[in-house]
C-alpha cells in the first residue's frame, strides 16, 4: 500500500528533489529545517550542495556551513514562495528508505 502525502507533508526523496531544484535553478530561495530531536535552525540558509543523502547549507550571517542528513529532517520551510511551496509554511517530512546508507 502506497503512503499518501498531503500538501504540507512530503517524503525525504521529494525533499531531496526540491533541494536539488532550488540549488540549480533558484539559489535565492533559502531553506530552514528541524532535524530529529533538535530545534529549528535559527536562520534560513542557502543550499550550497546536495549530494547522496545529504545537503550542505550556508548561513551567510554567521559564515557557517551545516551538513544535514536529508533523512534526519522532520520539518522545513522556505523564505520565499517556490512552485507550490508557500513561504514560512512548515512542511513535514517522512523518512525514505531510498536515502539510507549511501542510496
Amino acid at each position: 500500500m502506497k503512503k499518501e502525502t498531503t500538501p504540507d507533508k512530503i517524503t525525504a526523496v521529494e525533499l531531496k528533489r526540491l533541494l536539488v531544484t532550488l540549488h540549480a535553478y533558484n539559489p535565492k530561495v533559502f531553506f530552514r529545517c528541524r532535524q530529529i530531536g533538535a530545534m529549528w535552525m535559527k536562520r534560513h540558509a542557502q543550499i550550497s550542495s546536495v549530494t547522496g543523502n545529504s545537503v550542505i547549507l550556508y548561513n551567510e550571517k554567521e559564515s557557517k556551513y551545516t551538513f544535514v542528513d536529508i533523512n534526519s529532517i522532520v520539518q522545513f520551510d522556505l523564505d520565499e514562495r517556490f512552485q507550490h511551496y508557500q513561504p514560512h509554511c512548515h512542511y513535514e517530512v517522512e523518512p525514505s528508505s531510498e536515502l539510507v546508507n549511501g542510496a
